[in-house]
Formats: structure tokens, sequence, C-alpha cells
């Protein structure tokens, strides 16, 4: 076994066995069947050079940072006159870095059909590149900020890879868009759009893999799996979205799943592989849903149904504890409602990894302190003028704060509601902090300033701050309302655009 595939695979065997970690390497670890790095085929320990050039820059800098370490600060690189950067460093191991040369995104609004007071958002980043980096790289990249998908070029050593991995993400973030709008379009235009993307993702599998020298058959092979893994979920989404209720919705013939014979539902082999985990979760959901067509079942009925759905379908221990730990992981808000309590009792009892059932231990405490009544979380943070700002600072008044960032759409869709809602509670004893987790806290400054955004402004400079694991925030906006003795009112509350928090607030006579 090569040094490369041996790092790689004793990086995703410790951390397979790591609920969280393991969700945040499933790229990496879908590496594994890489060989050495090297020219030539002997190992070059010169360390990584990337060297760039940005086209249009809209900024004078880019930032640079490793991708799944949160405790990592982005290094700050000023660009020279003409766009260019040069970047050097050592690295014993296969990493994922990105750069961020913009912050600028591609947003659609879609307007929901099933419930008018809701819009469905979409959004990705276009301005950043996602690399993989191990000793021995030396790529030049090269990019044009006003089009990125179309002007992206990345050659030297390593650049199969990275050209594969940055081309792979732009694509699957286009098709994100188109699959919203059609989703619920006739079967023959949604089919033909997901058949087309298929072909796409082979076809970068083809044209940056296969001569590549330092990339095994096997990985090649398994990254066509996961494609096909992912065409079959997405087949199964459209008759789940589409599902027939009486003689409406869409129906499927005796062939439309005859593609699930291909699927090795208990195959602990593809546990590294998020498509496959997808696959399943998606199935188990269209089963669920199949049994209750009707639509009247309770949220927690349902989610008790797919507990035992995926118990049901999975035989494998290992593929069933890790998919039961994600589901409720991810469901955790449910936690005081007895299926969960009832299903997290056999979890703890039935599984044999320990690093799960300590994780999914440690989130149930996380969510218990997070109950209406209990102290809440402190926190501090620097404001517009470079004081620190807590939490505790405020003992004695209500406190409603809101996690946001620039380039979160529906964020910035909550400001003029804000600030409606600030200028109403003015005077009364309530204070209003917002909290940014914006990298660029230049562009954080001049909305503030452009916008006239009142209240306490508070800046964290990265997503993965303290706040947002305390209080177990996956999504932004969050709002947060906290009594006069620090004590947590709603750590989910209602945003400033919906009525309820008015009505919400005036239910508290010291406010």
């Amino acid at each position: 076994m090569s040094e490369l595939k041996t790092k790689l695979y004793f990086y995703y065997r410790k951390y397979s066995k790591s609920s969280i970690k393991f969700l945040n390497v499933l790229f990496i670890a879908s590496c594994i069947a890489l060989v050495s790095c090297s020219k030539n085929g002997k190992e070059n320990s010169s360390g990584i050079i990337i060297k760039g050039k940005v086209i249009n820059p809209p900024r004078e800098f880019i930032e640079f940072k490793e991708r799944d370490s949160p405790s990592t600060l982005s290094d700050t690189i000023r660009l020279n006159g003409k766009g260019e950067f040069e970047i050097r460093l050592k690295s014993d191991t296969l990493k994922v870095y990105k750069i961020i040369y913009g912050t600028a995104t591609k947003s659609e609004t879609l307007d929901s059909k099933t419930d008018s007071k809701s819009n469905l958002i979409f959004s990705n980043k276009t301005q950043e590149i996602t690399l993989m980096l191990d000793k021995g790289f030396d790529l030049n990249i090269s990019v044009d900020s006003e089009n990125p998908q179309n002007s992206l070029t990345i050659t030297g050593m390593g650049s199969e890879l990275n050209n594969y991995s940055a081309k792979k993400t732009i694509l699957s973030n286009e098709f994100s868009l188109k699959y919203a709008k059609l989703i619920k379009s006739e079967p023959s235009v949604y089919l033909n759009l997901i058949d087309e993307h298929r072909k796409e993702m082979e076809k970068l599998v083809n044209t940056y893999l296969k001569n590549a020298k330092y990339v095994s058959e096997e990985y090649i092979q398994a990254e066509l799996k996961s494609i096909m893994y992912n065409y079959y979920r997405l087949k199964i989404n459209y008759a789940k979205a589409n599902l027939a209720n009486g003689e409406q919705g869409f129906i499927p013939d005796e062939n439309y799943f005859s593609f699930l014979k291909e699927v090795p539902f208990n195959n602990k082999e593809e546990l590294s592989n998020k498509n496959y985990l997808s696959l399943i979760n998606t199935y188990v959901d269209y089963l669920v849903k199949k049994d209750n067509t009707s639509g009247s079942i309770k949220k927690q009925d349902e989610l008790s149904q797919k507990h035992s759905k995926l118990r049901e379908v999975l035989t494998d221990p290992e593929i069933k504890d890790m998919l039961v730990f994600d589901f409720l992981r991810k469901n955790n808000r449910q936690s005081d409602q007895d299926w969960y309590i009832n299903a997290l009792k056999e979890f703890t009892e039935s599984s044999s990894n320990d690093s799960l059932k300590k994780e999914i231990v440690k989130i149930k405490e996380t969510r218990d302190r997070l109950s209406k009544g209990n102290l809440a979380p402190d926190f501090t943070y620097r404001d517009i003028n470079g004081k620190d700002i807590s939490l505790s600072d405020f003992k004695g008044k209500y406190v409603y704060a809101d996690i946001w960032a620039t380039w979160c759409k529906p964020c910035l869709y909550e400001v003029p509601f804000l600030k409606e809602l600030e200028e109403d509670y003015s005077g009364r004893n309530i204070v209003f902090i917002s909290i940014s987790i914006d990298e660029d806290t230049l562009k954080w400054r001049s909305m503030v300033t452009e916008k006239n955004m009142k209240g306490i402004q508070l800046y964290t400079s990265t997503p993965e701050t303290k706040i947002m694991k305390d209080y177990m925030i996956g999504g932004i906006p969050r709002f947060l309302f906290i009594g006069p003795g620090g004590e947590i009112i709603f750590e989910d509350a209602p945003r400033p655009s919906n009525p309820e928090i008015r009505e919400l607030f005036e239910t508290f006579s010291g406010l």
C-alpha cells in the first residue's frame, strides 16, 4: 500500500467510528483508493506550491484555509497588481483546503406552492475553490471572478484530481438550482434532467481522472459508483415528492424501481460514500411517505416510523449504527418526545459503536441544556468599534439575538423587519443584538453602515464559532430570545417577519 493510500486508510478508519468527524470526512475518506502523489514514481518532499491568478478580482486579497478544521483561521494573502498570488506550505497528509477570492453567491428564490407564507431560497458560493492538497503537489490556478464556472483552470502536479474536484462542485451546484425548479415537473422532463446530469458527471471522471498517473482504477470506479448512487437517489426523490394521493400524483410503473436490485443495502464497504448513505435515507423516507399518503400523520409519528424503517431495512450492524445515529443527530430537537427517548435508549443499549453512543448522548445533553428556563450559554464578541460585548452584560433585560451573514439571502430579507421591530420596541426593556458569522469583516462593516443597521452589531469572523456550537445552530438566520435572568425563553424564536414575535414579546409584562 502506497504512503498516501496508507495515510488515507488509517485516517478513514480512525474517524469512521466517530460520528461527527465521520460526517465531515466523507469526502476525504472516499479518496482511499488513490495511489502515491509523486512525480515519476518518486516521492517529492518539497512541500506544496500553489501559484494563482484572479482575473477581475472583486477584492485585493484571497483567503486560504483548511476546510475541515474549524479551529484553523484563514490566512489572508494579498494579490499583486496583476491579481496574482503564491502559497507555499508543508503537509504530511492529504487535506482539503479552500481559496476564497470573493464573497458573491448565486441565489435563486422559488415560490413555494405548498405554503404561501414561505419561499424556498437556494444559493451557493461561487467565488471559492476547493483544493485537495498533498506534498509534491505543484499547482497553477487561474479563474475569472465574473465567470468562474467556465474560466477556472488548474494545471501542474495534482491538477487532474483538483480539476475534477472543483468542476464536480460547480456542476453539482448548478444542477441543484435546476433540480429545485423541476422536481414537480412532468416525469419525462425531470428524468431527462437527472440523466443528463449523470452523464456530465461521468464525463468529468473520464476527462480528468482516467489518465492521471496517481489515481487508481479503484478510485475511478468508486467515483462512478457514487455518481450512480446519486442518480438512483434522485429517481427515488421524484417518486417521493410526487407520490400519488388518490388519483393525483405520480404512479411509478413496474420497471421504475428496478434499479433497486443494483443497490447493496447492507454493504459496509460503502460507508465512506455519502451518496450511498443519502440513497438509503431517501429510500426509507419514500417508504414512510408511501405508508402515509393521506398526509395527516403527526411529525413525531412520522419520525418514529422512519426510525423503525431504518432498523427494518438495514441488517448490517455497522451501517445501521451509522444511519440511526445520523437520524437521531439530525432530529435532536425531538429529544423530549417519547419516540426519541425510546429510540435513544435502544441505540445506546444495542449499538456496538462506543464513539457514536458517546456522541449522541453528548448531543442529547447539549439539547437538554437549551431547554426553556435553563441558563443561556454566554458569548463574547466584538462590536463594530472593537469593543468586547457579552450576553451577560445585559442581565436584567430581555435579549433578542440574530445570528446572520451578509451572504445569506434569507438573513437580508429579515433586516427591514428587524429594524422596524427595534424601532417599535425602543425604550422598552429589551436589547437587540445581531451577530455576524461573516469571514469577510470588511463586507460586514460596509453592509452595517450602508443599511444603517441598528441594535448592537457584533461579528465572529468565522462560521465555525462558539455560539453556533453552543446553541446547535445548523442554519441561519437564527433568532434567540433570552430572559432578564439570562434564561432561555426560545433558542429558536420566531423571525422578525413573523407576527408571532410581537405576540410573544407582549406576553411578558416586564418587557
